[in-house]
């Protein structure tokens, strides 16, 4: 491990953050030629992927003052994810072992969602953390893409400049949240998206935080076993018959149907009538029920709702509360 000295993790500041402002400290220009000679495994800085290789090169530098827990549970967002990752990618995420190895794991079909990719903040925590600390930096809660508001503002989240285009995918340009609300590529007000179109989006936001604060005894089966449940089919043959043919297509078709136009242009990278084209899996709610397709979370997320299945995972999320 290289002997530098990395900066102490803020409140709940995701874990490459802590990359962007010790750059930020070393005041140079070129993120990636002050970073490299450390940090081997830089390139891709977005929080789109749940594990990779530059986390573990992070992880040994704050380890023995945090501890693995510690880092993973207010520092990442796996907590969220864990939820929505196969048998195999849950279990070796609970290796010490293999998080330190540099194994990568990231979430299905992730590149159809629109705030992947993007780092994201609040301008109302940004005024907040330079008051308190000095310094922008990155909230992980922030990142969780199937969150449009702010946790603690309620306010809708900033990922780019509407004037210029600017949008903040990486580090290489501007590794921080911009101080006084404006582009720092055109000096225009950086302002958020309105998100009044679609009522569900605060149903989304808090669930989705739910999930991120409260460790549940919940895996991706057990939210397949709910919907299977909840569509009348414990498992489908892979050669149907007509009558289940017919009730396939009623199943997709009321799922469909149950969409805001709005969920498109807030959540997906395209449009109604591309995500439901022929072979789709991004919102196909048959293959991911009974075919265990990997899809990505929010596709999950607007299933349970559609299927009016929302009580029952906030009722185990404030079980675990009570029990805890």
């Amino acid at each position: 491990m290289n002997n530098i000295s990395m900066p102490f993790l803020f409140p709940g500041e995701h874990l490459l953050s802590s990359l962007a402002r010790w750059f930020d400290i070393q005041g140079r220009n070129d993120f990636l030629m002050t970073c490299k000679p450390y940090f081997p495994n830089i390139n891709q800085l977005n929080p789109s992927v749940i594990w990779r290789p530059i986390y573990a090169e992070l992880l040994s530098h704050y380890i023995d003052t945090y501890g693995v827990d510690k880092i993973i549970n207010e520092h990442t967002l796996l907590p969220f994810y864990r939820y929505f990752l196969s048998e195999q990618d849950a279990a070796n995420l609970n290796e010490q072992g293999y998080l330190l190895s540099g194994g990568k794991v990231q979430v299905g079909m992730q590149t159809h969602v629109k705030s992947a990719y993007h780092w994201r903040w609040c301008n109302e925590c940004v005024q907040a953390d330079c008051d308190q600390y000095g310094t922008t930096y990155w909230h992980a809660c922030h990142q969780i893409p199937s969150i449009q508001r702010c946790y603690k503002h309620q306010t809708p989240l900033i990922s780019g400049c509407k004037h210029c285009g600017f949008e903040y995918k990486h580090f290489q340009r501007h590794s921080l949240p911009p101080e006084n609300d404006r582009c720092l590529e055109c000096e225009h007000q950086l302002l958020p998206s309105s998100l009044a179109l679609y009522p569900d989006s605060h149903w989304l936001d808090a669930i989705s935080l739910a999930l991120y604060q409260n460790p549940l005894q919940l895996s991706i089966e057990d939210l397949r076993g709910l919907m299977r449940d909840k569509l009348g089919y414990k498992e489908l043959p892979r050669n149907l018959s007509v009558a289940q043919r017919l009730d396939v297509s009623t199943m997709q078709t009321n799922f469909e149907q149950s969409l805001n136009d709005a969920v498109f242009d807030i959540y997906f990278k395209r449009s109604r009538g591309d995500i439901f084209s022929v072979g789709q899996k991004v919102l196909n709610i048959v293959t991911f029920a009974y075919r265990d397709a990997r899809i990505p979370p929010i596709s999950i997320l607007l299933m349970l709702k559609s299927l009016k299945l929302d009580d029952d995972i906030f009722k185990l999320v404030m079980d675990s509360r009570d029990e805890s």
